[in-house]
């Protein structure tokens, strides 16, 4: 970032110091009276206005015609940024890979693997390699050690020997445990028998006619 910062200021100062030394070639050979005059006026018009009020417009009015100078100089010379990642030069042009093709294949190649439940891979271009970020969904019950680094391997196997493509440092593992399902609830036991109560309820009358009464024998009396 510095070095960037540094190769900037150098080349707005070599601009401003080129524009000034051509502003003195030009005065000294090809001014003309009029705009040695026009100078003059200049000069006039900075000394009529040396108040603090005169002093903050002018540097005002400077400072914004010097940053749409500056914003102009960045947009024409700072190259078009593209999130395609070049494989190399083939017979006839080159091959050019976006970045989803390869978020893909990696999140489909972990989503193979036991106890991950959802993958998402992000997967940044840098020259020639790629850098790749890993965010998994996995089962409480997974060795944390053992699957990040089945993980790592299924990636650089995906990213170097499948697609061809240079890892540029390993990837970067985030690990978060999905919710663990949900335990059946066992019906509550029916309570103990209590002590002298019998095993087994009253066995229900028997059904059928009454039993013949014998000739000269009064039937039972009825309750109530």
């Amino acid at each position: 970032m510095m070095n960037a910062f540094n190769r900037w200021a150098l080349v707005t100062v070599a601009l401003v110091w080129i524009g000034l030394m051509l502003a003195v070639v030009y005065l000294t050979w090809g001014a003309d009276r009029s705009t040695i005059d026009a100078l003059r006026d200049l000069a006039v018009f900075f000394d009529d206005h040396t108040d603090n009020f005169s002093k903050i417009v002018l540097t005002l009015g400077a400072l914004v015609l010097l940053l749409g100078a500056l914003l102009l100089l960045v947009a024409e010379l700072v190259p078009e940024t593209s999130t395609d990642i070049r494989l190399g030069q083939v017979a006839g042009g080159s091959v050019v890979l976006a970045p989803e093709a390869i978020t893909q294949r990696v999140e489909q190649a972990l989503l193979d693997l036991p106890r991950i439940n959802q993958a998402k891979a992000s997967v940044v271009g840098r020259g020639k390699g790629v850098e790749v970020a890993l965010d998994l969904l996995v089962d409480p019950e997974s060795n944390i050690t053992l699957l990040t680094e089945e993980a790592v391997r299924t990636v650089r196997r995906t990213v170097e020997e499948k697609i061809g493509i240079p890892l540029l440092s390993m990837p970067t593992v985030r690990l978060r445990y999905s919710a663990p399902a949900p335990r059946a609830v066992a019906a509550p036991a029916s309570p103990p028998p209590q002590p002298g109560a019998p095993l087994w309820g009253p066995s229900p009358p028997a059904s059928g006619p009454p039993p013949a009464q014998e000739e000269g024998q009064e039937p039972p009396a009825r309750e109530g």
